[in-house]
């Protein structure tokens, strides 16, 4: 009841905030005042105050006003009759310049001091004063000013300005600034004005503003591994998880969907797997705003799928979870409201969050209003306008080929078919026809969105609110709707002197899944409708009036299922609050809250179970919330020093994490009347899980940036957590990034090619920590109650809960990398290749114990493992800015890269329960096959190679092989070789197009790996490549084995005929826009309009023979296409 009532307080707030924006222009500067003989220089203070401008002006000419008195009564007079009042008839005369108030002499300038240098020779100096302002002339802060010849400067303060002292009147000033394009210009003006300096912001990909765990910085000055995603690349993808809109951008990272459900949650790692522990996800640490993503796991990390974490869905034994696999926290965010998503992934990059980035990090920005005019845009894309298809299906055999492999399999296995045995020989229509494959999962996929926005603001107030609705289907027969209601909003203020700000961000979701698993089987394609000729469920005809009682012959049951309704709301929010103390000092506080509510229900109805049984009813209800509270202050301080630029952020952090879940089963239903409420269960099973957890850290960040040439960044953390107990709670970790730009120095300037514009060297080494791969308090004693089937004579009982260990500590991560740039005509041609080695050690982990010392709940101990594991690899991008006229754009980008996996060491592996898992100098994501031969010509079965020559192929399950009779040897590598990704983005006059591509060079496991029966088996449909070329007598040299009705296939799922090259290139996203002509838009009185293009998946070139080659034996992706309509209105 808490975290729902705090939800509402911080929507409230946020939008009590917001309303009175929405009328928000550019503030009309008013004045009042009333002063008799005052002096000049007061009553510019006093202006100042009420209007927030800067008064600018060099240092002569306090003594020039001095003299001035100014008598004056107004209210609310504009700022430029007042001004023209103050200096009518004065000596000295005014100019604004945006909001900037510039004082300058009305006659030329007069001699200024002389100093005599070392060498005899007189020699002008003065200081000088400045602004430095963007291009809405409003100042900028933190800009770099500095003097060419000495190399010395200083930063600008919160308004732009700055004071510099010692200059010559030839000087030349280099003005910089993240995010903008560096510009020289004369450092001093003949009339001795201040100087008033422009800067335009960068449009190239070098300079962009790239975020960074605490800061900014650019891909020029950066000693980690970021890489950065626009937010319109983001925005027009068709997909509902920006997640997936990644796939094939980022260099090192993997993204793969786990099914073809919009919620479900999507395998991301990065750079390879870093835990031996199958349950622990591999994900990333995602971070909004500023604010992290708290998903504390109540399984000790313990996905439903690999290494991917069931998101905020996370109740035990819920059967929504077999279809969906849980829900991706980022499903929560519409990828429209997105600004920019870095990805951070070396130690220089990662090392400030110490043991959460341990898997890397992704930064998300969401978007945030812009001074100007209030602007509203609505986006539309209608139910019709949407097609979403499968792109692959399976080549089945149809009647006729189907029912002679029955009636041969009948006569190979020696048998006569009977009723029982062959309904679909003797009883079903020998005629008909089913496709049933295009019939359960060839249908259309529609996404029906509505999203509004409305922004705008000022310099000093800005504000953007949307709202987004969307409602997608799936391309199953039986499909239940994924719908989805996203609200976002962000206010942001600073005060007139711009010394304090404030900055708010919320985003809401609802989100309500109607979870319904569809039918994928390969069903005998003469077998009856689906429905008798009552329109009632065809038990009757599939099971021949009850001879054939299992529900598994009659799979169609769900068809009169119920509505299995997953509703959840997740709020993040974050409050970011600055306060500059100084010039070049700041002092700032962020804080955040995220909280999820998941409510899931499931019915097993008795109308969709067979009436030939007893069937009854069974349901299950759950709630599943998790919350997180992050509370940061960090104090950042930058100064010029000698001819660099020093920069310190002290960084405290505190995290606390809270997970809970319940659930009931209920079964013994008698009437589907009482199915939704767990009062009408004969009996019930309820279980309840809480998790909670709190961090602690202090970070240490310098950065010196020595002339744009040398950069060090250095990194200290001190980091605590409540999952480790006494004397070992706190880990100290660091980092080290250093950066090279070696085309600034002169010397080799000299030398370069004039096509080669940029060289650049980087390397870092890092020591973090890590704690995901256990839960919280394994340190201490804990208990379970016991209810069900270990209580004591039928007795409630407390157990022990886990085998407490408190000599447990930090695991260990150490990064190592390098990497070089180049960049040929002026950067319109850039590429970069790095190496990295990433090493764990004394890896924490669950130790499975053996089981004679293993009570009910307890199969293990949490410790560390003396192992050393490994990913190394190489990345390489490309980017390209190939055409920039003034009617035409085009650029392209690529990245490539491969990691290797391998377990380095561990000693004492034969000792452990990990020596029939693992294999030292092997990867970790192995498996060992038997080797298949082909048919034996005598017997028509399949055959496996007798590897250790015994005359007998022995069996084990074990994943690694370890008895010598053991046949499995060869061996299969699950990640891929290698993998990347290419896009291409245009602009021809107003027409804008771009696609984007995948490719992945992987072993993935095919179309055998499905098959569970022989071929024959009734009502188990095949593929026509396992059809053709079978064994039908002996002497037969044959691909594929003889049919039968009920032939065991004995290790034919461990042989490396279920492994094959599923390597792809799949076009991902595609898309075209145009805007309406301009007399349409007049005409309609709007102020503009376009249409776009969207299609995903659009081609996939492989020669993998199954479905999907990332999603195998699960619904996969639909191809999407969809028409988006955007209006701006006035």
């Amino acid at each position: 009841m808490m975290p729902m009532r705090l939800t509402i307080t911080l929507m409230a707030l946020c939008l009590l905030l917001q309303f009175p924006a929405f009328s928000q222009r550019r503030p009309v500067k008013k004045i009042s005042l009333s002063v008799k003989n005052e002096r000049l220089e007061k009553v510019l203070k006093e202006i100042t105050r009420q209007t927030g401008y800067t008064v600018f002006y060099n240092e002569y000419m306090p003594a020039k006003m001095n003299d001035i008195r100014v008598t004056l009564t107004v209210k609310g007079a504009d700022l430029a009759t007042v001004l023209d009042h103050c200096f009518k008839d004065q000596p000295v005369r005014y100019q604004v310049v945006g909001e900037v108030i510039i004082i300058q002499e009305r006659k030329d300038a007069e001699n200024v001091p002389a100093e005599q240098t070392a060498g005899g020779q007189q020699v002008v100096v003065t200081a000088i004063r400045g602004v430095v302002v963007n291009e809405r002339n409003v100042g900028i802060d933190n800009v770099n000013v500095i003097v060419k010849r000495t190399g010395k400067g200083v930063i600008t303060t919160e308004k732009g300005e700055f004071y510099l002292d010692n200059v010559r009147l030839n000087d030349t000033l280099t003005i910089s600034c993240i995010g903008y394009n560096t510009r020289e210009t004369p450092a001093y003006n003949a009339d001795r004005r201040p100087l008033l300096i422009s800067l335009v912001q960068a449009t190239s990909t070098l300079d962009e503003v790239v975020l960074t765990a605490f800061g900014k910085t650019s891909r020029r000055l950066a000693t980690g591994n970021i890489t950065r995603i626009g937010g319109e690349e983001l925005a027009r993808q068709p997909v509902m998880n920006p997640l997936l809109a990644l796939q094939g951008r980022v260099p090192g990272m993997v993204v793969t969907p786990t099914t073809g459900y919009a919620s479900s949650p999507v395998s991301v790692q990065i750079r390879g797997l870093n835990s031996l522990n199958k349950s622990v996800p591999a994900d990333p640490l995602y971070i909004v705003d500023g604010v992290p993503i708290n998903v504390l796991s109540l399984n000790a990390g313990g996905g439903r799928r690999e290494r991917v974490s069931p998101g905020y869905e996370q109740s035990p034994n819920n059967p929504n979870s077999a279809t969906t696999g849980g829900q991706s926290p980022l499903f929560n965010i519409n990828p429209q409201d997105i600004e920019s998503i870095e990805v951070l992934k070396d130690a220089d990059a990662t090392a400030v969050y110490g043991a959460r980035g341990g898997n890397g990090i992704v930064l998300i920005t969401t978007k945030k209003g812009k001074p100007g005019a209030t602007r509203f845009e609505l986006q539309v894309t209608p139910a019709f306008f949407t097609i979403g298809r499968n792109a692959r299906y399976y080549d089945m055999l149809n009647t006729q080929q189907y029912l002679e492999m029955r009636r041969e399999a009948f006569k190979n296995d020696g048998l006569t078919p009977t009723l029982a045995t062959a309904p679909d020989l003797l009883y079903w229509d020998t005629t008909g026809y089913t496709d049933w494959q295009r019939k359960l999962m060839g249908g259309i996929a529609r996404t029906t969105e509505i999203a509004a926005g409305v922004s705008g603001g000022s310099d000093q107030t800005n504000f953007r609110i949307s709202a987004n609705y969307t409602r997608t289907t799936n391309t199953t027969d039986l499909s239940g709707a994924t719908q989805r209601v996203t609200v976002s909003s962000n206010v942001s203020h600073a005060t007139l002197n711009r010394k304090f700000s404030v900055s708010l961000s919320t985003n809401f979701t609802y989100s309500n899944i109607n979870v319904i698993q569809g039918l994928f089987g390969a069903y005998a394609p003469n077998g009856p409708g689906i429905y008798d000729a009552n329109g009632s469920l065809n038990w009757a005809g599939w099971t021949v009036n009850g001879l054939l009682p299992d529900a598994t012959v009659y799979p169609f049951g769900i068809y009169k299922a119920m509505p299995n309704p997953e509703s959840g709301t997740v709020l993040f929010s974050s409050l970011a609050l600055n306060y500059k103390i100084a010039n070049g000092l700041d002092l700032k506080l962020v804080t955040g809250y995220n909280f999820s509510n998941n409510n899931t229900r499931n019915f097993i109805t008795i109308a969709q179970q067979s009436p030939y049984g007893n069937p009854q009813g069974r349901n299950f209800f759950s709630t599943t919330n998790i919350s997180g509270l992050t509370i940061y202050p960090q104090l950042d301080y930058r100064v010029q020093i000698s001819r660099g630029l020093l920069s310190v952020n002290l960084v405290g952090q505190e995290v606390i994490k809270n997970a809970s879940s319940t659930a009931m089963i209920g079964a013994g239903y008698t009437s589907d009347a009482l199915i939704q409420s767990i009062n009408g269960a004969a009996f019930t099973v309820p279980s309840m899980q809480t998790a909670k957890s709190k961090d602690a850290s202090f970070i240490a960040g310098i950065n010196y940036d020595w002339e744009g040439k040398y950069i060090v960044n250095l990194v200290g953390t001190r980091q605590g957590s409540s999952k480790f107990g006494p004397g070992k709670k706190y880990g100290d970790f660091g980092s080290i990034g250093l950066a090279w730009i070696a085309s600034e120095e002169k010397w080799l300037e000299k030398v370069l090619p004039d096509v080669i514009s940029l060289v650049k060297f980087r390397g870092s080494y890092g020591i973090k920590g890590s704690s995901d791969a256990i839960s919280d308090y394994q340190y201490l004693a804990l208990w379970q109650i016991q209810t069900a089937a270990n209580n004591y004579n039928g007795q409630t009982t407390l157990t022990p809960s886990v085998r407490p260990n408190q000599r447990y500590g930090w695991e260990s991560q150490t990064n190592l990398e390098g990497a070089f740039n180049i960049g040929f005509l002026n950067n319109r041609l850039t590429a970069e290749i790095a190496h990295y080695r990433h090493r764990v050690s004394n890896q924490l982990t669950t130790v499975p114990t053996p089981g004679y010392i293993n009570t009910p709940g307890i199969t293990g101990i949490v410790d560390n493992i003396p192992l050393v594991l490994e990913n190394s690899g190489w990345e390489g991008v490309v980017t390209a800015n190939v055409i920039k006229r003034k009617d035409m754009d085009l650029s392209a980008g690529f990245n490539i890269s491969q990691n290797k996996n391998i377990l380095k060491s561990f000693p004492g592996i034969e000792n452990t329960p990990y020596f029939s898992q693992y294999k030292v100098g092997q990867s970790i994501d192995l498996v060992y096959l038997y080797h298949y031969l082909g048919v034996n010509p005598l017997t028509g079965e399949y055959e496996f190679e007798d590897y250790n020559g015994d005359w007998k192929v022995s069996g084990y399950t074990t994943p690694v092989p370890t008895m010598e009779d053991d046949d499995r040897y060869v061996i299969v590598n699950r990640q891929p070789k290698f993998f990347g990704g290419m896009h291409v983005d245009g602009r021809y006059r107003q027409l804008n197009f771009g696609l984007g591509l995948s490719y992945k060079k992987q072993m993935g496991q095919n179309i055998h790996a499905g098959k569970v029966f022989s071929n024959g088996t009734f009502n188990a449909n095949i593929p026509v490549e396992f059809y053709r070329n079978h064994w039908q007598k002996p002497g037969d040299i044959a691909e594929n084995p003889a049919f039968s009705t009920n032939r065991n296939i004995g290790y034919f799922r461990n042989s490396d005929l279920v492994y094959s090259d599923a390597s792809y290139i799949r076009l991902n996203n595609v898309y075209l826009s145009h805007p309406f002509p301009q007399s349409w838009v007049k005409y309609a009185g709007l102020k503009g309009a376009m249409l776009a293009c969207e299609a995903s998946n659009v081609l996939l070139l492989t020669r993998y023979n199954g479905l999907d080659p990332d999603v195998l034996s699960r619904l996969p992706p639909a191809a999407i296409y969809r028409l988006k309509l955007t209006c701006q209105f006035k």
